[in-house]
């Protein structure tokens, strides 16, 4: 079919228009981009269940999921590097997002990382190997940030039938090694306490007091790096003082 020349005139008069009307929208968007971001989330709102039964239609079956998942794999790089910036920049913001999507789905949250920890097991445990002094020092940070927390955690955990069997393989394992030699008698809410004693003919592991677990928990100590040992000794033995029967 012949097209004459005027036609194809027409065409670029209307391709011409369509470039202007598209340069004008664009300047016309940015001038007012806080106006417009206002209006279309205010009837986002209003017309919530309605564009997301479009949004779900669009990307089942109007192939918006495919041109998607296209469009990522082909600018996979620069995804991540906008992403990585956009963190950066507003990461105060996200952290504030997250602990309030947190605390609201809190059970979907923990379930995403029992997988997320099942499936990246092995890479989780390998970085640690290769970073132990850093991974420790942010466990470190986190519990004396958030203490009252985690010794909730700790504190379910132990009731619990899994953490029963380990405080149980703990202790036993702790006696084997250091030893057992009770200086009281045992009673409710006691925990045993090795005194560690330094004798004339050597350390002595095995020589321990039962006292209170509150009593215990209040000062944080260790026979290995002597943290804390002299202190929580001094109260144990002046607790033991004051009962009337050992």
């Amino acid at each position: 079919m012949f097209r004459s020349s005027e036609h194809y005139k027409e065409l670029e008069r209307i391709r011409n228009q369509s470039e202007k009307y598209k340069l004008k929208k664009k300047q016309y968007n940015e001038n007012h981009k806080e106006a417009l971001s206002v209006y279309f989330k205010e009837r986002r709102l209003k017309n919530l269940e309605a564009v997301r039964e479009s949004d779900r239609e669009r990307w089942h079956h109007g192939g918006k999921k495919e041109r998607t998942k296209e469009w990522y794999n082909k600018n996979h790089d620069v995804v991540l590097e906008k992403a990585k910036l956009y963190r950066i920049a507003h990461r105060d913001q996200i952290l504030k997002n997250a602990l309030v999507y947190a605390k609201k789905n809190h059970d979907r949250v923990l379930i995403w990382k029992r997988n997320y920890y099942a499936n990246h097991r092995e890479g989780i445990l390998e970085k640690q190997k290769q970073n132990p002094e850093q991974y420790r020092e942010a466990a470190r940070a986190w519990r004396t940030k958030n203490k009252e927390r985690y010794l909730e955690t700790r504190r379910r955990y132990k009731k619990s039938e899994k953490g029963r069997v380990y405080v149980y393989r703990s202790n036993y394992r702790r006696r084997r090694l250091l030893g057992y030699s009770p200086i009281n008698k045992k009673f409710k809410d006691a925990d045993f306490h090795h005194l560690h004693l330094n004798m004339d003919v050597g350390m002595d592991h095995s020589i321990g007091i039962y006292i209170p677990t509150e009593l215990h928990k209040s000062i944080f100590h260790s026979w290995k790096t002597g943290t804390g040992m002299r202190e929580i000794n001094k109260l144990a033995l002046d607790w033991l003082a004051t009962q009337s029967t050992i």
